[in-house]
């Protein structure tokens, strides 16, 4: 029988409270879990901020405000 999956449309703070509430040894799992995860940035990536960087040192003006960033961001 293959896995079951299950979609669970949570923000952050909704998962974070879940979190808080599994026993300490499930936290520990979790944390050691989490610690095994692969996090490495690929050179394409780093390339890919690099030119972004270049990007914005050529035309610092267009750059957009934080603020206006996250409202665009959570804009539905």
């Amino acid at each position: 029988m293959p896995g079951t999956e299950i979609y669970l449309p949570l923000n952050v703070q909704q998962l974070v409270d879940l979190i808080i509430q599994l026993p300490k040894k499930q936290k520990q799992q979790l944390v050691d879990l989490l610690a095994k995860e692969d996090v490495t940035v690929s050179e394409k990536q780093k390339e890919l901020v690099r030119n972004r960087i270049k990007k914005y040192k050529a035309r610092p003006d267009k750059l957009i405000g934080e603020k206006e960033a996250w409202y665009m961001i959570n804009a539905d």
